[in-house]
């Protein structure tokens, strides 16, 4: 009979074998460890599923590398429909919370990349996840448009502060006066600041440009001389 001091292993009364604490505790930290692998794998596998509906999508994914290029359509689907067979799709108890929601606006996702969610960088701060538009009229619109209806706000509030004003019941009221003069600093100082800000976003992002161009020719301009002198 093997010596079973040092297995973690015991015998009970009955002669039957029983694990240890320490054993025990290893089994129970073993099978929450796969659980949550097991979870995770559901999730990554129902955004695959989620992402790869069509033949278009299945052609996008073979591109982009996300799935090799010998996977079929026909196989991609009797793939899916044996996961969906063996996880509920709809109550998700199966799967990691994280896999939950499902999707992204691409405007959060490159929201997400411009903060470092996947590392920081120059190139992910200024273009995201994917850049939507290069043009500075469109990137104006999309990031600085909230600025042009908290102006509309504060005029319209201090042409109220101006009527006020003009009534014989605030003409002589020191805290309204003072309230309105430094309500009027602020809107001044708000439209200075918008206006050095949109200023200093303008010139990053064209120096930024200009020199991300003219790297980017270099660099083909020095791979094709290589390719030249590999030709001579």
């Amino acid at each position: 009979m093997p010596d079973l001091r040092f297995s973690g292993v015991h015998l009970d009364a009955n002669n039957q074998r029983t694990l240890s604490p320490a054993l025990r505790a290893v089994e129970r930290f073993t099978i929450r460890v796969l659980n949550d692998l097991h979870r995770s794998a559901c999730g990554l596998l129902l955004s695959y599923a989620w992402l790869i509906r069509s033949k278009s999508d299945l052609r996008i994914a073979h591109d982009t590398g996300l799935l090799p290029t010998d996977i079929k359509f026909d196989s991609w689907t009797a793939f899916i429909a044996d996961f969906a067979a063996h996880v509920n799709i709809h109550s998700l108890h199966q799967v990691d919370p994280r896999y939950g929601y499902g999707e992204l606006r691409l405007t959060r996702l490159n929201s997400l990349y411009r903060f470092g969610a996947a590392g920081f960088s120059l190139r992910n701060f200024v273009h995201g996840f994917m850049p939507v538009s290069n043009r500075y009229t469109s990137f104006f619109e999309r990031n600085f448009g909230w600025i042009l209806a908290a102006f509309v706000y504060i005029t319209v509030v201090l042409s109220a502060m101006q009527v006020a004003l003009a009534t014989e019941r605030f003409q002589n009221d020191t805290s309204f006066q003072a309230l309105s003069y430094g309500m009027a600093l602020m809107a001044v100082g708000l439209v200075l600041g918008a206006i050095s800000i949109m200023l200093l976003v303008w010139w990053s992002l064209f120096w930024f440009h200009i020199l991300s161009t003219r790297r980017y020719c270099l660099e083909v301009g020095a791979m094709r001389r290589r390719a030249m002198d590999d030709i001579k």
